[in-house]
């Protein structure tokens, strides 16, 4: 439970216990609330004098969570697009954002394809009389395929 999830009749009631010289776990015991939130109360009530939720600080998300949902089932649907044709999309839907804005709210979401991951072992050998073709070794080579060779 964080201090935001407290009312704010009970975080008024743990800051006039506080004025009246209640320690934070006689307020815990007395109002069933964690000594966390508790003691984030009352510093912020210290701070700003207020038990009010204020403001976040930063500037404000230009894509809130509906247009970030139909950026990713757009980037999904399509995963050949572009930045520009998703910038685009974007505009029919009425957000106006940066290609950067895009990029940044894809990244992490979108599912790349990767190639490789696969390996053969290959066996040959060469002197000074020449070389011999290469063979591909099925598994792994252990000291029966080893004298075969």
């Amino acid at each position: 439970m964080s201090s935001k999830d407290i009312s704010k009749d009970p975080r008024d009631k743990v800051v006039e216990r506080h004025r009246s010289g209640h320690g934070y776990k006689s307020i815990c015991k007395a109002l069933n609330i964690p000594w966390s939130p508790v003691k984030t109360i009352i510093k912020k009530w210290k701070t700003y004098c207020s038990t009010k939720t204020l403001p976040k600080s930063g500037r404000p998300s230009k894509l809130y969570d509906q247009a970030r949902r139909s950026l990713i089932t757009e980037a999904t649907k399509r995963p050949m697009a572009t930045l520009k044709e998703l910038q685009a999309f974007m505009a029919k839907t009425g957000h106006c954002v940066h290609m950067t804005t895009i990029s940044q709210a894809l990244k992490n979401t979108v599912h790349t394809v990767k190639q490789g991951g696969g390996n053969i072992m290959l066996w040959g050998c060469f002197s000074s009389a020449g070389t011999l073709a290469l063979l591909r070794i099925e598994g792994k080579m252990d000291g029966v395929k080893y004298r075969e060779f």
